[in-house]
């Protein structure tokens, strides 16, 4: 199962989703679920017009695996790489060529989150990922919008992350983020420091 929890009763919707690579950035997880005790402990954090969806993981069946396998879906897919996005059969991470799968959206995991984000009215999204320690504003095909600029920028500035431009240590296809960018989604990647911690005062700080 892949799960949201739902804060607040507003037409305005904030989607901040973890676990897209499952074990390999299970912190991003971890940090997903402290929003949910902090977001249920006090609804009234979220303003009146808005409401604020959290999705902890993505990759379930990745989490569950345990180790950097982990970071694949049971299909051995990097789900990062199976979105509408200059998708790709084959991808890179790192120096490591990885999975985008048959097609696009070929993935229950993508299809799933596909689905759920174009029924709401979505006014942004923020998509955990590890590690770097920096904030990215998304784009597909094109530069980001101002909107998603500016979330990156506000987002960075509170929680102490730099913000860069555009990701460019190695060519990404099918993203998840930038395919919700291509969709009028204002949305950013924010790429935690390391793969342990949450770094949960900096991410209160940038989700407030």
């Amino acid at each position: 199962a892949i799960t949201a929890y739902h804060f607040g009763n507003g037409t305005n919707e904030m989607v901040l989703i973890g676990g897209t690579h499952g074990s390999y950035s299970a912190n991003t997880s971890a940090l997903a679920n402290e929003f949910i005790s902090y977001l249920g402990a006090d609804e009234s954090l979220v303003p009146a017009d808005m409401r604020v969806t959290v999705i902890p993981t993505v990759n379930p069946d990745g989490l569950a695996a345990g180790g950097t396998t982990g970071r694949f879906n049971t299909n051995n897919v990097d789900l990062n790489r199976n979105f509408d996005c200059d998708w790709a059969s084959t991808s890179m991470w790192r120096d490591q060529e990885v999975s985008g799968g048959p097609a696009a959206f070929s993935e229950p995991e993508a299809q799933a989150n596909r689905d759920y984000v174009s029924e709401i009215n979505a006014v942004g999204a923020i998509v955990w990922f590890a590690a770097e320690g920096k904030v990215y504003p998304s784009a597909c095909g094109g530069t980001p919008s101002n909107a998603s600029v500016e979330l990156a920028a506000t987002y960075a500035t509170a929680a102490g992350y730099p913000a860069e431009a555009t990701f460019d240590a190695y060519a990404i296809t099918g993203d998840m983020v930038n395919w919700m960018a291509g969709e009028g989604i204002p949305s950013i990647s924010v790429l935690l420091s390391n793969h342990q911690s949450a770094e949960w005062s900096k991410n209160q700080a940038g989700i407030e």
